[in-house]
């Protein structure tokens, strides 16, 4: 599920996405959203070859739609280019549960969920994982059991079903 969002959650802000401040890592409420714009943004920015360090420069998307818009010539809206990047990362989650992964797979490595950090200011503290994933799945409206996603959300993004026609076709879903 890459995002690029740990740097969001350190150093870089989004305000033109609503987060004028970078979000901290055990924020429940916000860490789910930011993640999600996070990876619309960054399959996005793969598909324009783009390098994610320029946020480390002070770039920011609304820079990059600029020169994005120059280029092209395309009058679209940044809301657009972010709908591209959602494209992009529904297409390769359809990819995915066509190969047999699932909310099984959504997770993290044991000892990031398990061991306590004792560093900084969040010592022996651990990320409230399970109700972020959830809060999560609700924003992407993925199904929590097996990780469909709703069929309006492919339509409204001009998506067929075919990949999951034929595996339920077949038995496998």
């Amino acid at each position: 599920m890459s995002s690029f969002a740990h740097v969001f959650q350190r150093v870089v802000s989004l305000p033109e996405f609503g987060y004028p401040e970078p979000v901290h890592r055990q924020d429940a409420a916000a860490s789910p959203r930011l993640v999600m714009i996070g990876q619309n943004l960054m399959s996005w920015f793969d598909s324009l070859k783009c390098c994610k360090f320029l946020f480390f420069g002070g770039i920011k998307p609304t820079h990059i739609w600029s020169w994005y818009r120059f280029v092209t010539g395309r009058d679209v809206s940044l809301d657009d280019l972010l709908e591209s990047g959602e494209r992009i990362f529904v297409q390769k989650r359809l990819f995915n549960l066509a190969c047999g992964s699932g909310p099984w797979d959504d997770t993290m490595p044991p000892r990031m969920l398990e061991l306590p950090r004792d560093i900084g200011t969040d010592s022996r503290s651990l990320p409230p994982f399970e109700d972020m994933l959830a809060e999560y799945y609700r924003l992407r409206q993925w199904d929590p059991d097996t990780g469909a996603i709703a069929p309006d959300v492919l339509q409204r993004l001009g998506l067929p079903e075919p990949i999951l026609a034929e595996r339920r076709a077949a038995g496998l879903t």
